[in-house]
């Protein structure tokens, strides 16, 4: 076996002082060719060792090199997990291997999610091919409903492409993750977003924006219409409203609506029910079982609807 170079014996060196599993990591990350070359190395070694001021001479040009790197090195990606909260950031970063599958597999879950919402589906399915099943299902939770829709689609197709296009494709999609968040993206609904504004507009104005936009499309006028009320409007609402609203609701949907609500929105309702249909809800809060999150927005949402005609017959 040739002779080891010096910057070749720095590295054996510093492999034979870490310990098994710091050494074995380091080898994982490592094409298959040159951890064997370095392995055999080692053992070639194993009774060779620098003195100790050389090993701490060493120790010390690493720090420095490795400080160093890390202020020039370019760009990096976040690690993720699957038991992450979505909220939150794993500190560890991740290098950048070169393994197109590996890294695809490893980096920044949102990262990458956020290049592939933007990709067509079938580069996509293209690209999930070769992952792990638990990989695919977090970066399809990930993306937009109508892109994941669309990317199922295309998986059932088990879509191929040679070798040379995937890793073109891989490298590319890899790289622009760079430049994404490492945060999940709130995505806001543009009907929401779009009611928020108009909640804020005068009555009468709103009712001829509305009107302009049902000309333009009826759908998306109805869906802002029914977003601009909520639940928590009936704190403002006159007492008579309130009780014309509440003739438009059945006793379980309002049970329901009520759950876990704030007093002074139960108080409000309350006080707008007859003596009798009161303590008759308030029995039955008192022993409401839990409901899903699903349950209660439902039974708010009539609510909500009731309160919109209401206000619109008032105009």
């Amino acid at each position: 076996m040739p002779a080891v170079a010096g910057n070749e014996r720095r590295v054996l060196t510093l492999l034979r002082l870490l310990n098994d599993d710091a050494r074995n990591s380091v080898f994982a990350s490592l094409p298959d060719e040159i951890r064997t070359e370095l392995q055999n190395k080692i053992r070639t070694e194993a009774g060779r060792f620098p003195s100790q001021k050389r090993i701490e001479e060493l120790i010390d040009e690493f720090q420095r090199l490795f400080r160093l790197a890390e202020k020039i090195r370019g760009p990096q990606l976040k690690m993720h997990t699957p038991d992450e909260d979505d909220s939150e950031v794993d500190e560890e970063i991740y290098l950048l291997t070169g393994k197109s599958n590996r890294d695809l597999e490893k980096m920044n879950l949102f990262q990458l999610a956020a290049v592939l919402d933007e990709e067509s589906p079938r580069t996509v399915a293209l690209l999930l091919q070769n992952l792990s099943s638990p990989r695919v299902a977090d970066l399809l939770k990930q993306i937009s409903p109508q892109q994941r829709q669309a990317v199922v689609l295309e998986l059932a197709r088990n879509p191929q492409a040679p070798e040379v296009v995937f890793e073109k494709i891989a490298a590319t999609t890899i790289q622009r993750a760079t430049s994404y968040p490492t945060q999940k993206k709130e995505l806001v609904d543009p009907i929401l977003r779009m009611a928020d504004v108009f909640r804020e507009i005068d009555k009468n104005d709103r009712r001829e924006l509305i009107d302009s936009l049902r000309e333009e499309n009826e759908e998306v006028a109805m869906e802002l219409q029914k977003a601009m009320y909520r639940f928590e409007d009936l704190l403002d609402l006159e007492d008579r409203q309130v009780q014309e609203v509440l003739a438009q609701i059945d006793s379980n949907t309002l049970q329901e609506a009520l759950f876990e609500a704030e007093s002074e929105l139960v108080e409000k309702i309350m006080s707008n029910l007859s003596r009798r249909a009161a303590s008759t809800l308030r029995e039955e809060l008192a022993y409401q079982r839990p409901l899903s999150p699903t349950q209660q927005k439902a039974a708010r949402d009539k609510i909500a609807q009731a309160i919109g005609t209401a206000d619109e017959e008032l105009a």
